[in-house]
């Protein structure tokens, strides 16, 4: 029996771990329940691929060390799962390789994964950037957010749980301030994954800054008449965008933007967060005039897409806002963050 199935260590090399009820998985599972089916599985099943770093026959048996099951999770996962429902005929092809060079490990990793369709995202999920801010969230706010970095991981009940995809999507608005791309998900982890991720600045802090923003964005775009705009999937990112380019232009709250994780140790994250929500307010209400003001000029799902018509928004948003505050119709961020 190999042991780690139950934890997913045995997978901990793997792309990605046991998916659900894919299609794939569900049909898995018929053929294992199916005991008709058994003496036929081998003809079904692609077989698993086990790395180790010694095997050696003992008898009829094989004895392997220090492996793990790059290929297979989900099959290994379905058969623990249905394990009243297995029988001796259920047999699987399983090739096991001793090997201990990692190049050669991660080139097996990726190549023999095809059963369920492999993303961007599994082939980053073992990256060392994605590896550190694991280990980053375990540690921040007593461990109260769990970072998700592999479909399938395994995470304990009662977590808040982040994505790496939803980080991507925050750190592409906020810090590149391209909202409007923010729907290609593919691109987090292909070719703007550097950009994105492979910067010191990007930090489980910075990441939980970025969260916290965007909870006090999605109450806000609630005031946002026009429902379509309200409930499109890139409004929120592009407001993200407008938070952004008032914090850089405000020397107050540039500082925040090099070391956020100030803000969650001095314990004034909240503080921060009810001033962000006072700009929203008036944000919310400058959107809410220009949408108006361009009428059936204004195509939201074409114009969030659009780098030079988001530029151009976000400029007049800026403008309005830095407007009302020298009019002492609003609050400048500084008086809102002293």
């Amino acid at each position: 029996m190999l042991s780690g199935i139950d934890d997913g260590t045995l997978f901990s090399q793997n792309v990605r771990h046991s998916l659900g009820n894919t299609k794939v998985n569900k049909e898995l599972r018929v053929s294992v329940l199916d005991k008709s089916e058994h003496e036929n599985f081998t003809l079904y099943h692609n077989g698993v691929t086990i790395l180790c770093k010694d095997a050696k026959f003992n008898g009829e048996a094989i004895e392997i060390t220090d492996y793990v099951v790059v290929n297979g999770a989900q099959s290994i996962s379905t058969f623990r799962k249905s394990r009243e429902h297995l029988s001796k005929d259920l047999r699987v092809l399983a090739k096991i390789i001793k090997l201990e060079d990692s190049v050669l490990s991660k080139k097996i990793t990726i190549n023999s994964n095809n059963q369920n369709a492999i993303k961007p995202r599994d082939l980053k999920s073992n990256n060392e950037i994605q590896v550190r801010l694991l280990e980053e969230f375990k540690r921040v706010e007593g461990g109260e957010y769990a970072f998700e970095i592999k479909r399938g991981q395994d995470i304990k009940p009662g977590k808040k749980v982040i994505t790496n995809e939803e980080a991507g999507r925050l750190l592409l608005a906020f810090d590149l301030l391209e909202p409007e791309s923010c729907h290609q998900v593919y691109k987090l982890f292909d070719d703007k994954y550097n950009d994105i991720f492979a910067r010191p600045a990007v930090t489980a802090h910075r990441i939980l800054f970025l969260h916290a923003i965007m909870g006090r964005i999605l109450t806000a775009a609630e005031g946002i008449n026009y429902k379509p705009l309200a409930k499109y999937g890139l409004t929120r990112f592009f407001l993200l965008s407008v938070i952004s380019d008032l914090m850089k232009s405000n020397s107050n709250s540039a500082q925040f933007l090099k070391e956020p994780r100030a803000l969650f140790e001095a314990g004034t994250i909240q503080k921060f967060l009810q001033s962000i929500e006072e700009v929203l307010q008036s944000i919310v209400i400058d959107l809410n005039f220009e949408v108006e003001s361009l009428g059936d000029q204004f195509d939201y799902k074409g114009d969030l897409k659009s780098p030079a018509k988001l530029r151009e928004l976000r400029g007049k948003l800026r403008r309005s806002y830095e407007k009302d505050v020298a009019r002492k119709k609003a609050r400048s961020l500084s008086d809102l963050l002293n």
